[in-house]
């Protein structure tokens, strides 16, 4: 999934560019080469977990119940796979160009249908037999299979710019759109998973610092996981608006959307910040069973959370929004590498393993990673090295 939601960013960021340029045949060919490089990256993994779904859950536990049952399970969501690798495409190349409303229905649809469908072949229901563990598989499979079908056929039946053709297959495989593309969405990919293995190593440091502190960090975790969701959606439309004014050639006006954008993204956040460090001892009695030493560090954490939340969500809208609208995804894999790995991880692992630090100072850590990677994404915001057209680079290339 990883490697599927770097490239519909890929697809996102340069299609948003065509848009603004008046390229229809543009946003076209990026959305077949978001699909064709999607489909390319998943088959092989699919095939490898249909096939040969024991042996690897086997990697993971050698309980012959769980690789009896799993395996199954595993095969039926790997076909499941083949459906958000179009999807995802899709999705970003009509957000991208101002159709937004029509993914966002249909992505709030399929959650309750996917639960429904879910406990009715999981448990059974009248002429429905239940089917356990494998009727979760199905169920997913489901969901995710009229997902696809009901976007892909509004989007031609409604004459949408993500419609893709036969000539827009074939421009897509030419060798010159194709290395653009990839030169866009390659290093998106690694950005994404430097991140996300910070996001596990994390975890695993903080593991160590004992089963209290663990359990508050995880807690911390999803609370953090649905604020930085609620922003997920500014660093889109950030990210959409600049692009179509970059294609457009437009730079003053994509740097003065950047400024207001940003600063408007800085008040929601501290308002939003204030709510949740005022409201701290209201939500951790609501959002949590934690008791004892437990609750104190997790209620300590939503004051820091609320107090910091604006560090965060500027970083968010910086990086996805501002500097990847330019595709200057180099600068923001230097970015990561300093805050996160360079600074974030060094210090918890020092502080755990070593030092011993209390939660209280440990909780800390990522806020301090946050500031630096703030200082350098404003900075590099100010250089103006993301204020580039790609379609001109994509024509002159």
């Amino acid at each position: 999934f990883l490697v599927l939601v770097a490239l519909g960013s890929g697809v996102g960021v340069l299609a948003a560019q065509y848009h603004g340029h008046g390229s229809a045949d543009g946003v076209r060919q990026v959305t077949a080469q978001g699909i064709l490089l999607s489909l390319a990256c998943c088959l092989p993994l699919i095939g490898l977990m249909v096939w040969q779904a024991p042996a690897l859950l086997a990697l993971a536990s050698h309980d012959p119940q769980l690789v009896s049952q799993g395996a199954p399970f595993l095969a039926v969501v790997a076909v499941s796979i083949l459906c958000p690798a179009i999807t995802i495409p899709f999705e970003s190349s009509l957000r991208a160009t101002g159709v937004v409303l029509l993914p966002a229905v249909l992505g709030m649809a399929c959650i309750p249908l996917n639960a429904l469908l879910n406990y009715l072949l999981i448990f059974g229901a009248g002429p429905i037999p239940a089917m356990g563990v494998l009727g979760s598989a199905l169920g997913t499979l489901l969901v995710r299979g009229l997902h696809l079908l009901v976007l892909v056929g509004l989007c031609y039946l409604r004459h949408l710019p993500a419609r893709v053709g036969r000539a827009d297959w074939r421009r897509a495989l030419q060798r010159t759109p194709l290395r653009h593309f990839m030169q866009i969405a390659v290093p998106l990919l690694v950005h994404d998973v430097l991140w996300a293995l910070g996001m596990i190593v994390y975890n695993l440091v903080f593991a160590r610092s004992g089963v209290t502190a663990l359990a508050a960090f995880s807690q911390l975790g999803v609370i953090e996981s649905v604020l930085i969701c609620a922003f997920v959606g500014c660093s889109v439309a950030c990210s959409t608006l600049l692009g179509q004014s970059l294609g457009n050639g437009q730079l003053q006006v994509a740097w003065q959307q950047a400024r207001t954008l940003l600063i408007a993204c800085l008040v929601l956040a501290l308002g939003g910040g204030l709510l949740l460090c005022w409201g701290s001892g209201a939500i951790a009695h609501w959002s949590t069973r934690l008791q004892g030493e437990a609750l104190d560090f997790y209620r300590y954490g939503l004051q820091v959370l609320g107090l910091t939340l604006s560090i965060r969500i500027l970083n968010m809208v910086g990086i996805v929004g501002v500097l990847r609208s330019g595709a200057d995804t180099r600068a923001t894999i230097v970015i990561d590498l300093v805050g996160m790995w360079l600074v974030g991880l060094p210090l918890a692992a020092a502080g755990i393993l070593y030092a011993q630090w209390p939660f209280y100072l440990l909780y800390l850590i990522p806020v301090l990673q946050e500031l630096i990677k703030l200082l350098m994404t404003l900075w590099r915001i100010r250089q103006r090295y993301w204020l580039r057209n790609l379609v001109l680079v994509a024509t002159h290339s």
